[in-house]
This record gives structure tokens, C-alpha cells and sequence, in this order.
């Protein structure tokens, strides 16, 4: 088993892409000519795409959770009945990374030969934010301390690391790393996540930690857009709500997402936060106004757009189901983070009153299914 070998030999390749400071990343397309015939690219996803049923289009544009204490020979069933787009792993799934490597494997044996592979993912940050803890696993510290330093080979080095751990064990998505910015690396909600309060460090910092998890192979996740750093509200209880202009969050906040993106980040995750003076009616991951506007349209972004988790006070507490899911998917978010509570079940069922009512067109719901499935081409997660 490769985490038999010794972590000096992880170390080794650690120092080996630390080498690799100039690796190139260009901002993520759906159909890149740098990865072969873009044409024949859109064909594959959109061949995968038609021979999805339409209940299996509205789970590719879900992930979700492994029950707490879920026996591992219910896993396999368990996402054979619906197929989510991805899956996020969490500590209670697992007591050891023996049991880690069977489950993720149980996870990808649940989609039949052919089908669109699950993204596989957890929270990795390193410090107080990592699912995976094994005594086989290097243990990186926060992101705040690891921004002290200023340096970028060394953020590169931690995210090729955790990178190839979380490979190996069966994982090609970190939801990682948090671009929010925090002067302080305390315990509050961002607090040490954070690479810091500096936009143009952290806008450096992020896109070293971009270039490590490419050159490692698992697929990164930009959060908390457009930045979470300036309120220590808890969007996993409350709403927090911001009285900053569109113009505040590109001088300061927006700084390290835009730098991400034009580094090639492929997918970016919302926040549950309300902008009044942008958008006085939706917070983040409801306002077409922020993600079509600002991130799409402003920012250039053509990746995947992921909301933090759907059961949050900051939306749940506000918002039925029904709504969170119909003014999620107008605004253009493509991927829904189930996390504790909604099942596949619960969303394709308000999706199909949604269409009945007029709510939702079918070619919406293709439209961001095209997103998720060009990004699992692009990370060698569909069949040719």
C-alpha cells in the first residue's frame, strides 16, 4: 500500500515540485486546446450528457454525504441509488485511512462502468480544517501559519503534499483553498484559514497552492467567494451581512479570487452572505447579480460554480428547500454541497415541481450539468 512507505519519501517529492516554482497554469476552459481537441472534448460531455436520465442530470449537479455511522456495506447501494456528481467525506465516515481507501473505493464502485466518476472530496485545509488525521498522514499546519513565512514555494510544497495524500487515499477534490482574508489567525469562523490580511499575498499565496494541487492531481476549490474574512457572523447558523459596494470588494476582497482565476482555478465556492448594496434581496449563493455579474461576467470565471453547504442557518434558516434550490440554480450555481441533511431524493423532487411550474428550464438544468461534466473531462473523470 503506498502510505506503508515513509513520509521522508513524501517529503522528497515535496521538495522535488518546490523545484518547479515556475510552473505555468492558464485560467481554467471547459475545452482547452492544451489538453487535445477541444471539439472532441465538447463531444464526449456532451455524448455523456445525453445518455444521462433526468433525474441522474439534477445528482450531477449534486454532492452529497455519507450518513453518520453508515456501515461500509451500506455504501456501495447507498450511491448506486442515486449516483450524486460527487461525494464529501467527513471524520465520523472512517476511523482509519485502511478505512478510508475501502470506502472511497465503495464510493466508486457504486457507478456503473462508463458513468461519469464522482468527484471525491473533503476539507483538507491543514490546522483545525482536516478531515483526514491518520498518524500515516504528514500534518501541515493552518494556512495562517504557513502565511507567515511569505513564502510561495512553500505554500506550493504543503499543497503537493496534501495533494498526493489525498490521492492516494482515494480523493481528487480538496474543498480548499480559503482566500478570504483574516489579519488575525484565530479561532472565529475564517480566523487561521485565512493566508492572511495582505490581498496581494494572498492573492500569491493562492495561486502557489493552486499550482501544488494541479501537480498532485486533485482538483481545488477556491472559497469563500467573494470573501468571508470581513465578518465573524457564522453562515453555518446566521446570515452575516456586509454594507460593501461591488467597487470595496474588488480593491480588497476579490483580490486573491480574481488572481486564482486567472491562475486556472476550476471551481469556486460561494458564501452565504448578504450584500445589501449589491444585491439587497439574495445573499451570495442566491444573487445572479454577484455570480453572473461579478464572478462570470466581471471576473471572467467559466468553471464550476459550488455553494457552501445547503443546510446552513445563513440559508436554511431563511429560505424553504424549494427556494434555496430554485434561487440557487437562477443565479448559476452548478453544484449543490449537501452535507447533513438534504438527500438526492428531496432536490429532484423540487426540481421537477420547479419545471412543471415554469420555474426552471430543462436547458438550465444541461447547461450547468455541461459545466460539471466539462470539468470531470478535463480531470479525467468520464470515459472516452
Amino acid at each position: 500500500m503506498p502510505f506503508q512507505s515513509s513520509i521522508s519519501r513524501l517529503f522528497l517529492l515535496v521538495v522535488l515540485i518546490s523545484s518547479c516554482a515556475s510552473l505555468s497554469i492558464g485560467r481554467y476552459e471547459p475545452y482547452s486546446p492544451l489538453r487535445g481537441d477541444p471539439e472532441e472534448q465538447e463531444r464526449i460531455v456532451r455524448s455523456s450528457l445525453a445518455a444521462l436520465s433526468f433525474q441522474e442530470r439534477i445528482a450531477q449537479r449534486c454532492i452529497l454525504y455519507i450518513p453518520r455511522g453508515m456501515p461500509i456495506e451500506e455504501v456501495e447501494p447507498y450511491i448506486r441509488a442515486t449516483k450524486p456528481g460527487g461525494v464529501i467525506l467527513y471524520r465520523w465516515n472512517y476511523e482509519s485511512l485502511s478505512d478510508l481507501v475501502r470506502l472511497t473505493g465503495e464510493i466508486r464502485r457504486g457507478y456503473p462502468k462508463g458513468y461519469p466518476k464522482p468527484f471525491i472530496c473533503a476539507d483538507q485545509e491543514g490546522g483545525r480544517v482536516r478531515a483526514f488525521q491518520f498518524k500515516e498522514f504528514a500534518q501541515l499546519p493552518s494556512a495562517f501559519q504557513l502565511g507567515m513565512y511569505r513564502d510561495p514555494d512553500l505554500i506550493r510544497s504543503a499543497s503537493y503534499l496534501t495533494a498526493v495524500q489525498m490521492r492516494e487515499a482515494g480523493c481528487n477534490m480538496n474543498l480548499a483553498p480559503v482566500l478570504d482574508l483574516v489579519e488575525e489567525g484565530d479561532s472565529s469562523i475564517i480566523g487561521d484559514r485565512s493566508f492572511g490580511g495582505d490581498p496581494g499575498w494572498v492573492e500569491e499565496a493562492g495561486k502557489a497552492y493552486l499550482e501544488g494541487m494541479r501537480a498532485g492531481g486533485v482538483i481545488p476549490v477556491i472559497k469563500h467567494f467573494p470573501g468571508h474574512g470581513s465578518t465573524r457572523t457564522d453562515s453555518h447558523s446566521l446570515l452575516p451581512i456586509l454594507s460593501l459596494t461591488e467597487e470595496d470588494l474588488l480593491q480588497r476582497d476579490l483580490v486573491p479570487f480574481r488572481g486564482a482565476i486567472r491562475t486556472g482555478a476550476p471551481v469556486v465556492m460561494t458564501a452565504h452572505i448578504l450584500y445589501p448594496r449589491i444585491d439587497p434581496e439574495f445573499p451570495v449563493t442566491l444573487s445572479r447579480r454577484i455570480l453572473n455579474g461579478i464572478l462570470r461576467e466581471r471576473l471572467g470565471f467559466r468553471g464550476v460554480v459550488m455553494s457552501d453547504g445547503l443546510e446552513m442557518g445563513a440559508l436554511s434558516g431563511r429560505y424553504s428547500l424549494k427556494e434555496s434550490v430554485l434561487y440557487s440554480f437562477q443565479a448559476g450555481v452548478d453544484i449543490l454541497l449537501l452535507y447533513t441533511r438534504y438527500r438526492i431524493e428531496d432536490i429532484v423532487s423540487v426540481v421537477e415541481e420547479l419545471v412543471q411550474e415554469g420555474k426552471i428550464r430543462l436547458e438550465d438544468i444541461d447547461f450547468g450539468v455541461e459545466r460539471v461534466l466539462a470539468l470531470k473531462q478535463a480531470y479525467g473523470l468520464l470515459s472516452q
